[in-house]
């Protein structure tokens, strides 16, 4: 061969070589980003794994808080305070019917009892035109008519006494009268307005009751599930986050193939390579080089590719068991919702629509009181009233016997004065006549006052249980369970606030370590690139050409000793020889091959 011609292949071989390192150097720099994307995948992936664990944690105790609201002790009284005011409500709104009925029989009884004092007001006035009568004879007469003259004076102020005491009687029970009217047009009034609203109040009330009990139940049923599965996440999420080193040990390996590489680099131009070769064989030639260099790039191709293998559907395991994870966050915030939320699912809990059933309820018991006290008042004072009129019925009754007793008197005296005292006898014995009626008409007023007076008993003991009082000590008992159930409705709202955002932040995390994840397809798509590229680089540097047992036992003194994972290898083992030696341990991270 001339000189020239030697020249000319060594340049060629140069040429080669340098562009065969460049190749090699491009393609190591890829799988070299590929590597730091793996790592930065998963150690972003595992932190914000780490960042979802706490809130998680704090879910299980969340319920267990809401839970312990809706059993304690304030609840359970308040509870207790609300089925004794529904059953009041619903008495009193079946109640006002018959009330409002007697109060109609006792105005009747009073319209009956009118017409009797009408009666006796027109004797007792007809008596005063007796007594003028009387006066105005006595006058007519000479001696005698002067020693009547005491006579005159009884009868004239008995009859203005008998007169003045009726008339007592008489206003006192027209005012009566007025204040039963008003009274019950004021309670009709609030029947049509109210009467169907307490009946609906009660049961709306009831309804509630079992809407609180059910969920207390059913919220104290799945405290130890809503546990068990929170303890589930958390353990799944810990799961994930040792699964997660399977970058760390993809980075390892793709790491190792970088290192091959640049040895492969080596070997495509001379250098430290060729008298490495022939330290093993004695004269290397630029054949064993080429062919060393194919070999490990077939090999770090088949690396590449295991890698790959190991690598992307592990990660598709740890993305499938955080998309599970989420579906059962998402269960947790959904069973919040269906334990604690309201009916409209509005924002407020199920107890913010207890609570509005409560002050409608509460607003409804205030009018009651107010009702009630008008209602009391007119019951008191019908009752006293009536006494009052029974004891002016006496005295009227007394003085008629009086009246009887001077009329009678008057005639006696008058027949002594003979024919002068004829006139006088007339009008005395009409006098005593009609003294003997107002007797009779009080006693026909009596019965009629006794049965106002048991009308008026029987409406205010029908009333016993619904008066003011009743209603004053109804509300209060109405104020004490709505403070109650207030604050336990502002706390259950602030914890499931709280379960709600930590619930959002550990889905926002998990979503976010998701999508991390998703950059495996960028991962898969560079190192099946370079695999592709080795392996191409390996069948134009040397397409068929066969190995001795002499490069081959290079290869496994530079590349074998520098594997930390099992699978790296088994892969080599079986690239040389096709039998898998005994794996010895790692030389690093020796405890990376138990987890993977």
């Amino acid at each position: 061969m001339s000189a020239a011609l030697a020249y000319y292949e060594e340049i060629e071989e140069r040429h080669k070589g340098a562009l065969l390192a460049a190749e090699l150097e491009a393609t190591r720099q890829v799988i070299q980003d590929a590597a730091k994307l793996c790592d930065k995948m998963c150690f972003d992936a595992g932190g914000r794994l780490s960042e979802a664990v706490p809130g998680l944690h704090n879910l299980s105790s969340h319920f267990e808080s809401l839970s312990a609201m809706l059993n304690g002790e304030e609840i359970a009284t308040a509870t207790e305070h609300l089925e004794r005011v529904a059953a009041d409500v619903e008495a009193l709104g079946h109640g006002l019917t018959s009330e409002y009925g007697l109060l109609n029989d006792l105005i009747s009884l009073n319209h009956l009892l009118s017409r009797h004092i009408v009666d006796l007001d027109d004797d007792v006035r007809f008596l005063g035109a007796m007594v003028s009568y009387v006066k105005i004879e006595l006058a007519a007469i000479d001696n005698e008519g002067q020693r009547l003259e005491g006579f005159s004076e009884s009868l004239e102020e008995l009859a203005s006494t008998t007169k003045n005491t009726l008339d007592k009687f008489r206003d006192a029970h027209e005012t009566l009268l007025f204040q039963l009217r008003k009274t019950a047009t004021a309670q009709s009034s609030f029947l049509d307005l109210n009467q169907t609203k307490l009946v609906s109040v009660a049961r709306e009330i009831d309804t509630s009751l079992d809407i609180l009990s059910g969920r207390r139940k059913a919220i104290s049923g799945i405290a130890l599930e809503i546990g068990t599965t929170a303890q589930n996440i958390g353990m799944r999420i810990g799961q994930s986050v040792v699964a997660l080193q399977i970058g760390d040990s993809a980075r390892q390996r793709i790491e190792h193939v970088e290192e091959a590489l640049s040895i492969a680099e080596d070997f495509s131009g001379g250098g430290d390579s060729a008298g490495l070769l022939a330290a093993f064989q004695g004269n290397a030639s630029d054949d064993d080089r080429y062919l060393v260099l194919a070999r490990i790039c077939n090999l770090q191709s088949l690396q590449l590719a295991g890698t790959a293998r190991e690598f992307t559907p592990e990660i598709s395991k740890i993305s499938s068991l955080l998309a599970q994870i989420l579906d059962s966050v998402g269960g947790l915030g959904q069973r919040s919702e269906d334990l604690f939320g309201s009916q409209d699912h509005s924002s407020h809990s199920f107890l913010g629509d207890l609570e509005q059933k409560l002050e409608a309820a509460h607003q409804l018991i205030d009018q009651c009181e107010q009702s009630r006290a008008t209602v009391d008042e007119t019951a008191a004072e019908v009752v006293s009233t009536i006494v009052a009129l029974e004891r002016l019925a006496v005295k009227v009754a007394a003085m008629a016997i009086d009246m009887t007793i001077i009329g009678t008197n008057a005639i006696v005296a008058a027949h002594r004065l003979g024919t002068r005292g004829a006139a006088l006898s007339v009008i005395a014995q009409h006098l005593r006549g009609h003294a003997i009626r107002i007797a009779d008409g009080v006693k026909q007023l009596k019965p009629a006052l006794v049965g106002v007076l048991k009308a008026a008993n029987d409406f205010a003991n029908a009333r016993k249980g619904q008066d003011a009082a009743s209603m004053a000590i109804l509300a209060t008992g109405m104020n004490a369970a709505l403070a109650s159930f207030k604050s336990c409705a502002s706390s259950v709202s602030d914890v499931r606030q709280r379960l709600g955002d930590e619930s959002a932040a550990a889905t926002v995390f998990l979503k976010n370590a998701m999508a991390s994840l998703d950059k495996v397809q960028v991962v898969d798509g560079e190192l099946e690139e370079a695999a592709g590229t080795i392996s191409r680089i390996s069948t134009e540097v040397c397409d068929g050409c066969k190995s001795t047992d002499v490069l081959d036992t290079l290869l496994d003194a530079l590349l074998r000793a520098k594997y930390t994972m099992a699978s790296e290898r088994v892969l080599h083992d079986t690239f040389f020889s096709g039998v898998v030696r005994e794996v010895v341990a790692a030389p690093v991270d020796s405890d990376m091959d138990c987890l993977f």
